[in-house]
């Protein structure tokens, strides 16, 4: 599976285009890519809530289109969806074309704690194009969506220790634990279905480049995210995808503007583009891909 999903086009898998669309792009990174962002990133406040439980489910609950069954017939292969604004997406579902906006038999996204279409009722991100562009490639099999995402959230929400005090030095600490939203939707999915794990997609690390300290240490941070999921799940070599926007020559290249706008972003962007140096088995997808 891992091979399958390097060679298809990840650009189409993730965003429909190859070029760098305003919707696609953190609120965070926006001035160090050179896009403009047409959407405002939901503030904190805005999608919090006092147990935070589930805060991090809100958007694909938002994207079921009603109950749908699992055929037995066919397999099911599910993959996480984790990040922070670019995950989230700010795509209008008014804008998408019919078919990718009606429920389709082959697909599947965890919403309002069970298996429903994927059927975006208002904003989507990249699981919409993703999902169909995986269906339309393999017909056998059904295409599972756990997503989990809140915009303008640092990696301090999603670390399997999450600690409230250190979630609230960079202002998410009403979120939750966004690990404990994506384990326990995990563990609910496998009481009513059989699926294997197929990847991780991962999108996130502008809030944590605000921060010299954060974005130092974010490579061993990202790494003890992906080593725990990988032991909870009980998915020992579960692909992982890092969507980023430079590899290493495009950091060099860009040094100064990067350094100019937002110094303390290398330290990430450089830990993304080396993943599989340090990780096995996880692959980094540069916008352009």
């Amino acid at each position: 599976m891992t091979v399958f999903l390097r060679i298809i086009p990840l650009c189409g898998l993730l965003a429909g285009s190859c070029a760098i669309h305003p919707s696609l792009v953190d609120e965070e990174d926006s001035d160090i890519v050179g896009e403009e962002i047409t959407e405002t990133a939901t503030s904190a406040s805005e999608t919090s809530d006092a147990g935070g439980l589930g805060v991090g489910l809100r958007q694909a609950n938002s994207m079921g289109g009603g109950a749908a069954a699992i055929p037995e017939d066919k397999a099911f292969r599910v993959y996480i969806l984790m990040g922070q604004s670019n995950m989230t997406g700010y795509g209008r579902s008014s804008e998408l074309p019919s078919h990718l906006n009606r429920p389709r038999d082959q697909i599947r996204i965890w919403a309002n704690n069970r298996w429903e279409y994927l059927v975006p009722r208002r904003n989507f991100g990249p699981e919409t194009a993703f999902a169909h562009k995986l269906a339309d490639a393999r017909p056998e099999e059904i295409v599972g969506i756990i997503k989990v995402a809140v915009p303008a959230t640092a990696l301090a929400a999603f670390e399997p220790d999450y600690n409230r005090a250190r979630a609230a030095a960079t202002g998410d600490a009403l979120k939750g634990s966004l690990y404990r939203d994506m384990i326990q939707s995990v563990k609910s999915a496998r009481k009513v279905s059989e699926f294997t794990i197929a990847g991780l997609i991962w999108k996130q690390g502008g809030k944590d480049s605000r921060s010299r300290r954060l974005a130092e240490n974010y490579q061993e941070r990202f790494v003890a995210l992906v080593k725990s999921m990988r032991s909870d799940l009980g998915s020992p070599e579960m692909p992982v995808f890092v969507l980023t926007y430079f590899d290493e020559a495009g950091i060099e290249e860009n040094r100064k503007r990067i350094s100019r706008v937002r110094r303390n972003a290398i330290p990430v962007f450089d830990s993304q583009a080396r993943v599989s140096e340090y990780l096995e088995n996880a692959y980094p997808v540069f916008h352009g891909e």
